[in-house]
C-alpha cells in the first residue's frame, strides 16, 4: 500500500484473500455451477420502465428542508490535506473541490415518542430528561478524487470517531453528486462544486473567468452549484449559470472583479 501511494495516478485497491492455499486457487470452478447459478439470478427491471416522478413542489421542498433540519444539534466538517484531516474553516463551509475529499460529523436528537396519555401539565418544576442522540459521519469524495482519501479515513479518522461514540456512530460513504437528500439539506441550498483541489485553486485561482451551473434535481432541497466549462455552449436555457469575471487589475473603489447572473428561459422561477 505505501508501495502505491509513490506513484500518482495507481489508486487500484485490488482485494487479496492471503487465507486461500495455492490449489484453491488454481482450481478452476465448474462451469455448469456457473450456468446455473447466473440462471437463477433474476433482475428486477421494472424501474426502467416507470414513469419519472414528478418534481417537488417549492411548498414540499421547504417542508422536507426543514424537516431534515428538524433533529440536527451541530455538524462539524474536515478536509484531507497531505495526509492528515484537518478542521475546515467555516468561511469554505459548503464548498467542495472535485480532487478532494471531505468528512462531515452530525449528531443528531432521537427525539421521544409521546403518548397522550402521558401528556399532562404539573405547576412543579420539570426535570429535563436526557435525550439520545446518534452521529452520523458523512465522507464524500470528489469525482476526481484519489481513493487512497478513504482509506486515510478509515484507518486514521474513524476509529478514533468510534473510540468516542462506539454504537451510535454510522458512516456514510458519499461521492460527488450521488448526496442523499438528508446531507444536502444541511447547507440550504449553497452547494457549490468546483474543479481542481483546494489548496491549490486557492492559490493560483482567480486571474480567469470561471463559469458554474444551478441544478436542482426534483427538488430545491438537491441544488448544487457546479463548475462547468467557461463556453458560451455550455449554456442551457433550463438552468440559472453564474459567471465570475476578474479584472486584470484591482480598480481603485477595491472591486476584483464582477459577477454576472444568466437566467434561463425555461428556468424555475423559484431559483431566480
Amino acid at each position: 500500500m505505501m508501495f502505491r501511494s509513490k506513484f500518482a495516478g495507481w489508486d487500484d485497491i485490488v482485494p487479496v484473500d492471503f487465507t486461500r492455499t495455492s490449489e484453491s486457487v488454481s482450481r478452476v470452478p465448474d462451469l455448469k455451477v456457473l450456468v446455473k447459478r447466473d440462471n437463477m439470478m433474476k433482475t428486477d427491471l421494472t424501474a426502467l420502465f416507470l414513469d419519472r416522478q414528478p418534481a417537488m413542489s417549492p411548498e414540499e421542498s421547504e417542508e422536507l428542508l426543514n424537516d431534515c433540519n428538524e433533529d440536527l444539534e451541530f455538524i462539524e466538517s474536515f478536509v484531507l490535506e497531505g495526509k492528515k484531516f484537518v478542521r475546515l474553516p467555516d468561511g469554505e463551509f459548503g464548498t467542495f473541490y472535485t480532487m478532494d475529499c471531505y468528512v462531515f460529523l452530525c449528531r443528531y436528537a432521537v427525539l421521544p415518542e409521546e403518548s397522550e396519555d402521558e401528556e399532562e401539565e404539573d405547576d412543579g418544576d420539570h426535570e429535563v430528561a436526557q435525550q439520545d442522540f446518534k452521529c452520523v459521519l458523512y465522507f464524500w469524495q470528489g469525482r476526481e478524487a484519489s481513493n487512497m482519501g478513504w482509506l486515510h479515513f478509515t484507518f486514521q479518522l474513524q476509529p478514533t470517531f468510534e473510540k468516542i461514540f462506539k454504537d451510535k456512530l454510522e458512516v456514510v460513504r458519499m461521492h460527488q453528486q450521488q448526496e442523499n437528500h438528508k446531507f444536502l439539506s444541511h447547507f440550504h441550498r449553497k452547494f457549490v462544486i468546483r474543479r481542481g483541489r483546494r489548496g491549490l485553486t486557492r492559490n493560483l485561482g482567480g486571474k480567469w473567468p470561471e463559469l458554474f451551473q444551478m441544478r436542482a434535481n426534483g427538488s430545491s432541497v438537491c441544488t448544487r452549484t457546479i463548475q462547468i466549462d467557461c463556453r458560451a455552449t455550455e449554456l442551457c436555457s433550463g438552468f440559472c449559470h453564474i459567471l465570475r469575471a476578474p479584472y486584470n487589475v484591482m480598480h481603485e473603489d477595491g472591486q476584483k472583479g464582477i459577477v454576472y447572473v444568466w437566467i434561463g428561459e425555461q428556468s424555475d422561477p423559484h431559483e431566480h
